[in-house]
C-alpha cells in the first residue's frame, strides 16, 4: 500500500513531483533495497530516518590507522540529507519524504565535517559497500571525471567496476 502523503514540507519536493513518485509508490517503495551512502555519514536517530539506517563503517575516524566499523555519524549533515531524499519516511508527519521510503540506508563515511575527504577512502567505501550487501551505492559527492585527456583516479575507477561486476 503506497505511503498517505502527511509530510509537512513535501510540497516543496519538486524532485518528487517530476519523477510521479506517488504513482511510483503504487508498484514500489524501495523495500528489499539495501542503499549504501558514501558520504559524511548519517544521523541515525533523524525522525525521518529513525530504525531505517543500519551501523556502517567510518573512514574518517580511524583508531590506529583502521576504519572505526559500526558508526558512520554525520558531523556534517550531508549524508543525512542525501539519505533523507532517498529513503526518508514517507506519510509520518514529519519533515519530507524520501523517494524509497521503504529502502535500508547503509552508512559509509568517507568526508569530514568539511565534506573534504580522500578518492583513496571513497574507492575503499565503494568496495566495502558492495562487500556487506549494498544493492545500489549512492555518490553525491564531486571527483574528477574520466576523460581521454586527464584519466579519473584508477583506484575509483576499479572499486566503481568491481561494485558494478557485483550487480550494483
Amino acid at each position: 500500500t503506497p505511503p498517505v502523503v502527511t509530510d509537512p514540507r513535501r510540497a516543496e519536493q519538486w524532485a518528487l513531483d517530476t519523477l510521479g513518485a506517488e504513482s511510483a509508490w503504487r508498484v514500489a517503495t524501495g523495500g528489499g533495497q539495501l542503499i549504501a551512502v558514501v558520504d559524511s555519514g548519517v544521523k541515525p536517530d533523524h525522525p525521518d530516518l529513525a530504525g531505517r539506517v543500519l551501523p556502517g563503517i567510518d573512514y574518517i575516524r580511524r583508531s590506529a590507522g583502521q576504519p572505526y566499523v559500526g558508526s558512520a555519524i554525520d558531523p556534517l549533515g550531508h549524508g543525512t540529507h542525501v539519505s533523507g531524499i532517498i529513503a526518508a519516511a514517507a506519510g509520518n508527519g514529519i519533515g519530507i519524504a524520501g523517494l524509497a521510503p521503504g529502502a535500508t540506508i547503509l552508512p559509509v563515511r568517507v568526508l569530514d565535517s568539511t565534506g573534504s575527504g580522500a578518492s583513496s577512502d571513497v574507492a575503499r567505501g565503494i568496495i566495502w559497500a558492495a562487500d556487506h550487501g549494498a544493492t545500489v551505492i549512492n555518490l553525491s559527492l564531486g571527483a574528477d571525471v574520466d576523460r581521454a585527456d586527464k584519466p579519473a583516479d584508477p583506484t575509483m575507477r576499479t572499486a566503481v567496476q568491481y561494485a558494478v561486476g557485483k550487480g550494483i
